[in-house]
């Protein structure tokens, strides 16, 4: 099943997972984690993050 992504953060996550470009997809990871902490994400972004992670395979397998 296709993840639908309101976040565009996600949205590059998913397509870098996608494609097996895991460096990329841990860097997005990690920015996004880093805005939650300071308060800066958008509402939502986090657990979007945490759904497309689980429904997502490295490679789009």
């Amino acid at each position: 099943m296709p993840v639908e992504c309101k976040h565009q953060s996600v949205r590059d996550f998913v397509a870098a997972m996608q494609r097996g470009d895991s460096a990329t997809a841990e860097r997005i990871a990690h920015e996004i984690s880093e805005r939650h902490k300071r308060g800066v994400a958008a509402k939502g972004e986090l657990s979007e993050l945490s759904w497309a992670n689980a429904a997502t395979p490295l490679g789009g397998k």
